[in-house]
């Protein structure tokens, strides 16, 4: 549900703009993560829960599990332009799993699978939603390229920054983003087989305006851990941490107990401690599902004078109410960047049992 007065933007321009860059890089060698707990945590369980705040800012790099379809396009045959992809009715967001029977990892065996057919068939082993479907693709000459394609863009790697949500003081497991890394194309949540975890240098800040969201950057540098999961709700997994970094703990709120009125979040600016900065609370919604549970406004002077409200690799930023971790921020709206949305921290718990396990 977005306000009438505003338009949404997930915060992944940040995201968004290494996502470009690494389209059809190819590239990390596949990798097997530990198999996720099925059902969710009842809010009962997180009433004793402690965790480390965070605020502090990540970088992740990610390995798709199977190749993303981000596009769909011609191909400039003998006989005139010729989408394969479109006729075999394969669409953005689907997933290629195999190509005859070979299992894909990289958009490079994609390509060379219809390179060395030499034209001949092929079929592909896809999933469309819950769906796992087989699609039978024709390679088309390219008069320009002078290759057999197939007419499909996919993305196999993706990278960015974002920041720490949590931290659990024991595990070392954490929560960050407070949304899932999507791919900007088609919006769909990036399948991932293996991430890795970077610490990162802020260089700079580009100030948020009306209509144009600004946004933290920085390099990454120093692997220091690996994820479990991308989902909707954020990103988990565990940080290489010294147990020192984490002796501050907080208890949890649960959605029922967050109330309109004033607030703080936590974020790094700059330097490389996360700082409080001041909110305000409204519009809570207990039966939104996550990710636009709490509207958020700024209100904190320093905040707004270093970037004119929220900006994107804010996401996950820890919001802190009443001496409570409540949830993180997720989102800023483009035509007033002094707000954007939260998800409650119950959500996002309950959908990463490994952080418990």
């Amino acid at each position: 549900m977005t306000p009438d007065n505003g338009r949404v933007c997930v915060m992944k321009k940040t995201l968004r703009k290494t996502f470009s860059a690494l389209f059809t890089l190819l590239l990390l060698a596949a990798l097997i993560i530990p198999s996720f707990a099925e059902g969710t945590l009842s809010a009962d369980k997180f009433r004793d829960i402690r965790l480390c705040p965070g605020g502090m800012p990540f970088g992740v790099r990610i390995k798709t599990d199977g190749l993303l379809v981000v596009g769909v396009s011609d191909v400039d045959s003998d006989k005139g332009n010729v989408s394969p992809g479109r006729i075999s009715d394969i669409r953005s967001g689907d997933i290629v799993i195999k190509a005859d029977s070979q299992k894909i990892t990289s958009a490079k065996e994609l390509s060379e699978a219809a390179i060395n057919g030499n034209g001949k068939d092929i079929v592909l082993e896809i999933k469309r939603g819950e769906e796992v479907l087989n699609k039978t693709i024709s390679p088309v000459y390219s008069q320009n390229e002078k290759a057999w394609r197939i007419g499909l863009w996919v993305r196999d790697t993706s990278a960015g920054i974002g920041t720490v949500s949590f931290i659990e003081p024991e595990s070392g497991a954490f929560a960050g983003l407070g949304h899932g890394i999507c791919d900007p194309e088609t919006g769909c949540v990036i399948p991932m087989s293996r991430g890795s975890v970077y610490n990162v240098s802020i260089t700079g800040i580009e100030q948020s305006r009306r209509g144009d969201p600004g946004e933290i950057k920085g390099v990454l540098h120093g692997e220091n851990g690996f994820l479990y999961g991308n989902l909707r709700q954020g990103v988990y997994g565990k940080l290489n941490f010294e147990k020192s970094e984490t002796d501050k703990t907080f208890p949890i709120a649960l959605k029922e107990d967050v109330v309109s009125g004033k607030a703080s979040i936590m974020c790094t600016l700059d330097g490389d401690k996360p700082k409080e900065y001041a909110v305000s609370i409204s519009d809570i919604r207990t039966d939104a599902g996550g990710f636009k549970d709490m509207l958020i406004e700024v209100t904190d002077p320093e905040l707004l004078e270093k970037t004119g409200g929220i900006v994107q690799g804010m996401s996950g930023s820890t919001i802190i109410q009443n001496g409570k971790i409540i949830g993180a921020i997720t989102h800023v709206l483009i035509d007033d960047p002094t707000r954007g949305y939260g998800i409650f921290i119950e959500n996002m718990l309950s959908e990463m049992p490994e952080i418990y396990s």
